[in-house]
């Protein structure tokens, strides 16, 4: 259940905002009727607030600030450690559902934004601090996802872009780049034999860096190209930002074109157009071997869409 209020206020050349969120949440767990445990359940009630600024500097020209705080309940999968079920074997490590608790985030963002007739670029910085954040710090499954629980203290900060151009009719540059820096503060890694003290690591598959970039053409009225590229740069497959488990930096583009007359479109989309092996995922075995999820080859996908 969850209860909203807004409001806004104009002064000036500036937007003053406030948004209010008042939360209920509730887990209840039915066992199945040979389980041998009886029913429960757990709830939480959260607060989230957030406020901030609009102001006009001109002509195509705002900033704008923010801060607010947010408080989530834990998934299913983390209250229950990975397992499908509670049973009378298990029931008693983590039946009462505290084993992962809420995460909450502080959240201040600030930016500035340009819009002119043929070009606009918004720039934003972040600085995200966690509390109790549910991470990926737990021992590796045999499906090969890692169990999460929480660290006492982390954080994200970045800078994004978003930058589109039109300057010649018919075509359309568009862009946008995340620059990120993000760290756990310290957790005790009991994933792999001994508990090991480890701090100030990056998480699990979190790139510093990601960027697109989009060119867009209409050929004809009712004829458009495109053609993309993506970038990520490397992340670490486990917390202990070890070079020899890393996801490797990718590049990829694809391409497209869509045809529309009357009241039916057709979409060609080239994947992958330069059929590279890349890995869109990874993970460490509990023996600690690296394990890569690769990405499509080269795919092409035909839609046909009919309006009514």
């Amino acid at each position: 259940m969850s209860v909203f209020a807004k409001g806004a206020l104009d002064v000036g050349r500036a937007r003053w905002f406030v948004d209010l969120q008042g939360r209920h949440a509730r887990f209840r767990y039915t066992p199945d009727a040979a389980a041998g445990i009886g029913e429960r359940d757990i709830d939480w009630t959260f607060f989230n607030p957030r406020g901030g600024v609009t102001l006009q500097l001109g002509p195509g020209v705002s900033a704008f600030a923010s801060y607010g705080a947010t408080t989530r309940e834990p998934a299913r999968s983390d209250l229950l450690a990975g397992e499908d079920d509670l049973n009378a074997v298990n029931v008693d490590d983590f039946g009462d559902f505290s084993r992962v608790r809420p995460e909450s985030v502080r959240d201040l963002e600030a930016g500035v934004s340009f819009s002119r007739a043929t070009w606009d670029l918004q720039a934003n910085l972040y600085s995200m601090d966690f509390r109790n954040d549910i991470a990926r710090i737990g021992a590796p499954t045999a499906s090969g996802s890692v169990l999460r629980r929480n660290v006492g203290a982390s954080y994200r900060r970045g800078v994004e872009l978003d930058a589109s151009w039109r300057g010649i009719p018919r075509l359309t540059v568009a862009g946008n780049a995340v620059w990120s820096a993000n760290r756990i503060r310290q957790f005790t890694d009991s994933s792999r034999g001994a508990p090991v003290v480890r701090r100030n690591v990056e998480p699990v598959l979190t790139p510093r860096f990601l960027a697109t970039h989009r060119i867009d053409v209409l050929a004809a009225r009712a004829l458009t190209f495109s053609l993309e590229g993506r970038y990520q740069s490397r992340a670490f497959l486990d917390n202990t930002s070890s070079l020899d488990r890393v996801l490797p930096s990718f590049y990829l583009v694809d391409a497209s074109a869509r045809v529309t007359r009357g009241d039916v479109a057709l979409s060609v989309r080239g994947v992958n157009l330069g059929n590279s092996q890349r890995f869109g995922s990874g993970s460490v075995s509990s023996s600690g071997g690296v394990r890569y999820f690769v990405l499509p080859a080269r795919s092409i996908f035909v839609t046909a869409e009919r309006f009514w």
